[in-house]
């Protein structure tokens, strides 16, 4: 369910053990330091930088200077990936609450190693993304016209081809093709990573990027309250509002089909065992037939390229020949066509509205 997760710390001291590093201000050719500060106070000394770091494989922490609204102390802030914590290999599966609940209490263990006493359970939250993983019928190529049909309330679209991102500055729904992903992380090795017989995976994302957004959308920002079982189930319900009130929220889509991939791939290979290397342009010429006999005629073609003809001052002899070749180009592509229907090698034809209803029903069903 959860993803990433940011906190800020408010009940913390940090000993001499610690493992920060300390970034310096940015100086000018004269020597002279600018944008340092106070940004901690370990055992009674102050440290001054620009800010603190300390990353590791389950976890970033980064130390800012003192804000207005916290003049009287650094701001110390954790962020992580709840599943990459709880299985450093990847961070496909989610959590169920349980395990969420003890793993914070293990991270708390892990940041008293660290040099960091605290009580986590005294955190305010400050980014929250929750997610499910939905294992289509087919690879994400099939949806992605239909994500980008998609318009969202209040948020801007940005298509990056295998990931499609609505946002705003408070919050943002990402879908992405997970298994690519992994392919990029693991290579071939990424089937290990997945459910068996789960060949493709499109991921859900719904991420509340500020305290005030969480507050509003949650009715709390303390990790506590998260972790009891009614916050962890007002989190739950949340997404799933997300998801039906801007993500599925069309009840009747178009039943309008589109091409496929399969249906492209059917089609070039029938020109290219007629046409040879020229296969894709004939591909082009057939579309621009297909959409012609749809909505006008032969003739009437003939009529208007005629007509340019003369006003171009060609001979009668040359108008003849353009036509000939017209009537030609215009019979090859009509038989090119009936092949194209007559032999399937690999065809198969949906709906923009079924692909959506796939979707839908995955995303609603407790079993997915």
């Amino acid at each position: 369910m959860i993803d990433t997760l940011k906190i800020r710390l408010n009940d913390y001291e940090i000993s001499k053990k610690h493992r920060f590093v300390f970034q310096p201000g940015s100086f000018d050719c004269d020597g002279n330091i600018y944008n340092e500060n106070v940004v901690a106070n370990i055992c009674g000394d102050d440290i001054i930088a620009n800010r603190g770091y300390l990353n590791n494989k389950k976890f970033n922490m980064t130390i800012y200077p003192p804000t207005k609204s916290n003049p009287l102390g650094s701001n110390i802030f954790l962020q992580m990936s709840l599943p990459k914590y709880h299985n450093e290999n990847d961070n496909l599966s989610s959590l169920n609450y349980d395990e969420t609940v003890s793993l914070f209490k293990n991270l708390e263990k892990e940041l008293y190693s660290n040099g960091i006493k605290t009580n986590i359970y005294n955190s305010t939250l400050s980014r929250i993304d929750t997610f499910k993983n939905l294992y289509p019928d087919k690879d994400f190529c099939y949806y992605a016209d239909l994500f980008s049909f998609l318009k969202l309330s209040r948020k801007k679209m940005r298509d990056y081809g295998t990931t499609f991102l609505f946002s705003n500055s408070d919050s943002e729904v990402c879908i992405y093709d997970k298994k690519v992903e992994l392919l990029n992380k693991y290579g071939s090795d990424y089937i290990n990573c997945i459910p068996s017989g789960n060949a493709s995976i499109i991921r859900f994302e719904n991420r509340l990027l500020k305290k005030r957004k969480i507050n509003n959308e949650l009715g709390f920002s303390d990790l506590k309250v998260l972790l009891t079982t009614d916050g962890y189930d007002n989190l739950k319900d949340n997404y799933y509002n997300t998801m039906k009130g801007q993500v599925f929220k069309i009840n009747d889509i178009p039943a309008c089909e589109y091409i496929t991939r399969d249906k492209i791939l059917n089609d070039l290979m029938v020109l290219k065992s007629i046409g040879g290397r020229n296969y894709f342009a004939n591909y082009l010429r057939n579309k621009g037939y297909e959409n012609l006999q749809e909505h006008t005629h032969l003739k009437i073609l003939i009529d208007v390229v005629k007509k340019i003809e003369i006003e171009s001052g060609s001979s009668k002899s040359k108008i003849n020949q353009r036509i000939y070749n017209m009537k030609k180009m215009w019979e090859e592509q009509k038989a090119n066509s009936i092949l194209m229907k007559e032999i399937i090698i690999q065809e198969e034809n949906f709906q923009m509205s079924s692909l959506y209803n796939e979707l839908k029903s995955k995303m609603f069903s407790k079993a997915s």
